[in-house]
């Protein structure tokens, strides 16, 4: 009996152990975990690649004298009541602590920069702002926009020169891959520092819409104006719409994503119960549960616009027999395919390589038979059966045409055979030939 009641004894303790561990919701957590991922893959290669020119040492030269040109014609307002104010409810919105002041110079668009500066005893934020800021924005607005540029500062993301690294003329492997993911990251870091803003300003759904619509737009809400902002809001969400079932729509080559799908985040992220619980203490599971699904809220949003940063998505028993069909097409297997093929495999796991390695063998047993027409035939079958019995959507599918296309293109010429070979299992899912040939248009801007 004593032995029973002992058992129960540590059963209880540690039930109530297990109950007590408990974690507050804090902005750390509200970095995307795409952007992470990304932010982590740059930080790796960069570590490796001995920078022959001086990328980061220029960035950092041209970062301080705009600082300087600035600084020079700013007004340091800090210490004016309004400004304090809205410092003060970003601290407390974001439960920060940082040591922030800010700048107000005149210039002829709206604009906003963030410098972190090493002071005597400290790094302090220096945030430099135009006169639209205070002419054109409201309350809510100001404490949301500063919000977004204090959540560049806290996560880091302004470490590097990107647009440099995108432009430069690097030569290692897999540098194709490298400068997308750079690409990737400079888009979901402002979806990042847009849920941060939103959390700052208090959760004004309405005002950090507007402020976003206004820096696009750069319409104010002047008292003169009959123009009313608010009705944008919804046709804003409604474009999002428009666009995430637009097949053909194109932005791999912008640094920001699309003004839509930011309006569309701030007013779907209300949703989750990361935000709803923002800055309580949850238990570990719930805070597990919680950013599981405030990560999928976001990630949904931004799949219907940037399918192609989802690389998880893509089913390599759909993607490589017919990457291998594509190459097949015109008889012969050029040295650049196989490289552009080599890129394509390493985008999965161990796990799926024992595949690849089987379909690989398939195709040079088929060619020493003289029988690649059959081969290829077997390879789209295999990819079209595939692709149905997992009732993939068209939309869904739109990502793998691209990296068909690419395929194709990998030897500078994309052949009518190859474009029959990708037609033979798009037509299957409801697409045209006019489609492809779209999907060229947009994708190479020929």
């Amino acid at each position: 009996m004593f032995v029973i009641l002992y058992l129960l004894l540590l059963y209880a303790i540690g039930h109530s152990q297990e109950q007590s561990i408990m974690k507050r919701i804090g902005f750390k957590d509200l970095q995307l975990g795409i952007e992470k991922e990304f932010q982590n893959k740059i930080d790796k290669k960069l570590k490796t690649i001995e920078f022959q020119t001086n990328l980061i040492l220029d960035y950092k030269y041209e970062r301080e004298q705009l600082f300087y040109s600035l600084l020079s014609k700013a007004i340091d307002i800090s210490e004016h009541y309004a400004v304090k104010y809205i410092i003060e409810r970003i601290e407390r919105g974001l439960g920060i602590n940082e040591r922030i002041k800010i700048f107000l110079y005149q210039s002829d668009v709206f604009e906003i920069s963030c410098f972190p500066h090493l002071s005597e005893d400290e790094t302090e934020l220096l945030i430099f702002v135009s006169q639209s800021f205070f002419n054109n924005l409201t309350e809510d607005e100001q404490v949301g926009i500063i919000g977004h540029e204090i959540a560049h500062f806290l996560f880091n993301h302004l470490k590097y020169p990107l647009q440099s690294l995108i432009q430069y003329p690097f030569d290692f492997e897999k540098i194709g891959s490298f400068k997308a993911d750079i690409v990737y990251w400079t888009k979901v870091r402002e979806i990042t520092a847009d849920v941060m803003g939103l959390v700052a300003n208090g959760f004004n759904i309405k005002a950090y819409s507007t402020v976003i619509i206004k820096h696009f737009s750069g319409l104010s809400d002047s008292s003169q104006s009959k123009f009313n902002i608010s009705p944008l809001v919804d046709i804003v969400l409604r474009q999002y719409d428009h666009l995430a079932n637009d097949l053909f729509f194109n932005d791999y080559s912008s640094t920001h994503p699309t003004m839509p799908l930011r309006v569309k985040v701030i007013n779907t992220i209300s949703q989750s119960k990361l935000i709803k619980y923002f800055g309580e203490e949850v238990s570990d599971r719930l805070y597990l549960e919680y950013t599981k699904e405030y990560n999928n809220i976001i990630n949904g949003i931004i799949k219907g616009i940037y399918p192609e940063l989802y690389k998880d998505d893509i089913d390599p028993k759909i993607l490589i027999p017919m990457c291998l069909a594509i190459i097949l097409a015109d008889g012969n297997i050029e040295n650049k395919e196989l490289k552009a093929f080599e890129q394509i495999e390493k985008m999965f796991v161990t796990d799926d390589r024992h595949h690849i390695d089987i379909y690989k063998s398939f195709i040079y047993e088929g060619l020493a038979d003289s029988n690649f027409n059959n081969v290829m035939t077997d390879l789209i079958k295999e990819s079209i059966e595939r692709a149905k019995r997992k009732n993939l959507t068209k939309h869904s599918l739109v990502s793998y045409i691209r990296i068909f296309l690419l395929i194709a293109a990998s030897d500078e010429i994309i052949d009518k055979n190859e474009l029959d070979c990708i037609y033979s299992f798009a037509r299957e899912f409801g697409f045209s030939r006019s489609d492809i040939v779209t999907f060229i248009v947009t994708q190479y801007k020929f």
